[in-house]
């Protein structure tokens, strides 16, 4: 038993390194997902794609698609539907303290 502690310690030390690089790696297979269980519900839909790693400083994709469909007024019975497309784009944070990350604090920008 004693010999084992130590194997065993050093196994679950690696697996907790690991697994946040996995995350890391994996993102942007994982990205659209997360993207529609945010907005799940709403009258609007996010489709991207060619999401590139992320970075400290943002994420970049190679086109993001936002589609919004308002619900039919008195004018007309039919709901109308909006797409803005962007391409080889690029969301980006800048951070001006440390505690902006624990405060939801900070602004995205879209280039």
């Amino acid at each position: 038993m004693p010999k084992l502690l130590p194997r065993l310690l050093i196994a679950v030390l690696l697996l907790l390194a690991l697994l946040p690089a996995a995350a890391w790696l994996l993102f942007p297979w994982y990205a659209q997902s997360l993207l529609d269980l945010a907005i799940k519900d709403k009258p609007f839909r996010i489709e991207v794609s060619g999401v590139d790693l992320p970075t400290t400083s943002g994420i970049g994709f190679r086109s993001l698609k936002a589609i919004i469909t308002t619900p039919p007024d008195g004018c007309s019975n039919e709901a109308a539907t909006y797409t803005l497309s962007l391409t080889n784009g690029n969301i980006s944070w800048r951070l001006k303290t440390p505690n902006q990350w624990k405060t939801g604090g900070f602004s995205a920008q879209v280039s």
